[in-house]
């Protein structure tokens, strides 16, 4: 099973990540997946170099990713240029990760044994903020999305990547309106409480996971 977990920026997925894989169950995150498609010198940080120029790189030539968010979330022609470049390969890096988790697991350094630990339940997550925008829902079943209130979100991605009000509603409307990923989810996780709380509805979903 390849379930899908998604919801809005800054709606509290990494807790919930957290929670699935301190129970054995590997996911496999777009976001690290985007930084791994474009370290240095490889073929998808060439395209995004010659897409957007060398302003857009860090001293290191590494991505700068924050100076690239706030170009994008704040032009749609842009962000429809970085989509371009990105799309297929996050696809092929994703599919070649899944599969890897599938077959081998997924490997946990335990510190109060100093041992390893090999996760191989059957079940991995794909982790993707963007699964519902880019028609991914029933690719990715069970779908869980990850909700909470409007207002709770500005003020965790505020505090998180330290924006005005304005940036942070820019980056909450280029995705999908959270209301319109809980009608495609087949389990909705509230995390508009405490970590406890999330945590809670997230153990329920893995055991119902299991007995699928």
């Amino acid at each position: 099973m390849i379930f899908g977990l998604t919801g809005g920026i800054a709606c509290g997925k990494s807790t919930v990540t957290k929670t699935f894989r301190k129970n054995g169950i590997p996911i496999v995150d777009a976001d690290q997946v985007a930084r791994d498609v474009v370290i240095p010198g490889s073929p998808g940080w060439f395209e995004v170099f010659l897409t957007f120029g060398k302003e857009y790189l860090n001293s290191d030539d590494s991505i700068n990713r924050q100076k690239l968010g706030a170009l994008v979330f704040s032009n749609p022609k842009e962000m429809k240029k970085l989509n371009d470049v990105m799309k297929p390969l996050l696809e092929t890096e994703s599919k070649r990760q899944l599969e890897h988790a599938l077959s081998f697991g997924e490997l946990e350094w335990n510190t109060e044994t100093n041992s390893p630990i090999l996760h191989r339940p059957g079940i991995v997550g794909y982790d993707a903020a963007l699964i519902c925008e880019m028609g991914n829902a029933d690719k990715y079943r069970p779908l869980i999305v990850v909700n909470c209130p409007p207002e709770i979100q500005i003020e965790r991605l505020i505090k998180r990547n330290n924006l005005t009000i304005e940036q942070a509603q820019a980056r909450i409307d280029a995705q999908m309106p959270l209301s319109e990923k809980v009608k495609l989810a087949d389990f909705v996780i509230d995390t508009s409480g405490t970590i406890e709380n999330s945590e809670k509805q997230t153990l329920e979903i893995i055991s119902k996971l299991k007995a699928m």
